[in-house]
């Protein structure tokens, strides 16, 4: 074998005479002539053929010589094998004929030599695969043409129903695709398992010249899925900027819903692709409607804190508080969300809805920017919550901040009466707390459970919070009870009632 491997003919042929075995095997199944044949020693082959050695071995995997020879591009030694009778239809253990494996490989000149005898062009291999999808899938363009002069099949399906168009969109390999276009073939007809086109496997990894070259020749840009995704959905889902471009001019529908219930626009607010959000949004109208889901796009964005997509869907003119079923806003999600920068934008566009003017200066409160302010920040969802109480709820004393100085009510209460406060002090958000005491938030409301803050503050053990309660109540009582009081000519404080008589 090591003579084989290296090509010492004469050395082979001298162990030969001496009784070495010609068809003796390593533990992989090899054989001397296997050796020779996969690199390349035309005259080591012709030794061991003439001292006898077997041709239809197969090592370990099912390799036979001629196989060998194959994969490697040796056409001298696989015309000696043939001449030998060796088996050019036999497969390995992979179903791989010597045909597949040459094609696969790129050996034109091996296929060339092979398709002078009689082959079965369209016998697949155990992944379904023909020689001609094998040299589609790896863009060997010659070898492509070679096969298809000689009838390979352009339209075969393996049991994964993949062709040769599917698996070249699928790679990138342009040439190929149109090579088979010309061939006749069928691009809208070729889908795999899951329904899956030539249009949709190109669109998967961004091969937008593909695309485009399938869309000249009338490829189906609306087609569907099992799971009710379109070529567009793909491609927003990836971020093929210039492949969605394409699929949109090619009359690609923006509004189409799959199975999830998701529109492209809102598939590419998910995953905070916001340059294909400003393409999908120029001329699509009513973004945030759906038939299907409640959640709009902006909505979605906001809940995956996708701020730049956030400001494109924004500035595009979506509207900062839709109604939606269960009453929650863009707002109230990203106030629940703890997102300082969604809040901000969404208050700040709900001014400029308004004014038309830069936000600057937080709304005067009897402007008309200041009324849309206080629309939008208490409004409430099916549960009675507004985005301050979810702030509040969930410890977020900056969103907190935003909210007060966009006029949000202190003392709202959901349908069970909890009011911000309340909320903040049972999860012991001493800093909310403070906040909303300082800027005016009662304490001696109840809730349902006729529990006021300082009932939470008590039951939560937080000496820090009880303290900070009891003195705010303390000075409230104070500024009650003392009277007010102005200074006379001579210096002395005068309570005010007595200066009216």
């Amino acid at each position: 074998m090591v003579a084989s491997y290296n090509g010492l003919h004469e050395t082979v042929r001298l162990l030969a005479q001496f009784g070495a075995f010609i068809n003796e095997r390593n533990i992989y199944g090899w054989t001397a002539l296997m050796f020779a044949s996969k690199n390349g020693h035309t005259g080591t082959v012709q030794m061991l053929l003439h001292q006898g050695a077997s041709v239809d071995l197969k090592n370990e995997h099912g390799w036979t010589a001629m196989c060998i020879a194959s994969k490697n591009g040796h056409i001298e030694i696989a015309k000696l094998l043939l001449k030998a009778h060796g088996d050019m239809k036999a497969s390995n253990k992979s179903g791989f004929t010597t045909l597949m494996i040459a094609a696969e490989n790129e050996r034109s000149e091996t296929v060339r030599f092979l398709l002078e005898f009689e082959v079965n062009l369209d016998i697949c291999n155990n992944e379904g695969l023909t020689a001609l999808m094998l040299a589609a899938q790896n863009g060997h363009k010659e070898t492509v043409k070679l096969l298809l002069e000689k009838g390979s099949n352009v339209n075969v399906s393996g049991t994964d129903h993949k062709t040769a168009l599917t698996l070249a969109c699928l790679n990138g390999h342009k040439e190929i695709v149109e090579v088979l276009v010309l061939n006749g073939a069928l691009i809208n007809d070729s889908m795999i398992s899951n329904g899956w086109t030539a249009l949709m496997m190109a669109t998967r990894n961004g091969h937008a010249s593909i695309v485009r070259l399938l869309v000249q020749h009338k490829a189906n840009v609306n087609s569907v899925e099992n799971l009710g995704w379109t070529p567009l959905m793909i491609a927003s889902y990836y971020s093929h900027t210039e492949t969605v471009d394409i699929l949109l001019k090619s009359g690609a529908k923006t509004t189409e819903v799959n199975k999830d219930g998701l529109t492209p626009l809102m598939i590419a607010s998910q995953n905070g692709h916001s340059t294909i959000v400003k393409l999908l949004l120029q001329g699509f109208e009513n973004v945030n409607w759906s038939e299907k889901e409640i959640w709009t796009s902006l909505l979605i964005a906001i809940q995956n804190g996708h701020l730049e997509t956030v400001k494109a869907l924004i500035v595009s003119g979506a509207p900062v508080n839709p109604p939606y079923s269960n009453g929650c806003t863009p707002l109230m999600i990203a106030a629940y969300n703890g997102d300082n920068q969604s809040c901000y934008e969404l208050v700040r566009q709900a001014r400029l809805d308004s004014t038309h003017d830069s936000f600057t200066v937080w709304a005067h409160q009897d402007s008309e920017s200041a009324a849309g302010l206080r629309a939008l920040v208490n409004e409430k969802n099916e549960d009675g919550v507004t985005a301050l109480m979810f702030a509040a709820y969930n410890g977020h004393p900056s969103i907190v901040n935003i909210l007060l100085k966009s006029k949000a009510r202190l003392d709202e209460v959901n349908i069970e009466g909890w009011t911000p406060i309340m909320m903040a002090a049972k999860n012991v958000y001493y800093k909310i707390v403070k906040t909303l005491l300082k800027s005016g938030a009662s304490t001696k409301l109840r809730n349902a459970y006729h529990m006021t803050v300082q009932d939470y503050a008590y039951d939560n053990g937080s000496r820090r919070l009880i303290e900070l309660i009891e003195s705010h109540d303390q000075e409230e009582t104070r500024e009650a009870i003392e009277p007010l009081t102005s200074t006379d000519d001579l210096g002395c404080n005068i309570p005010i009632f007595l200066l009216d008589r």
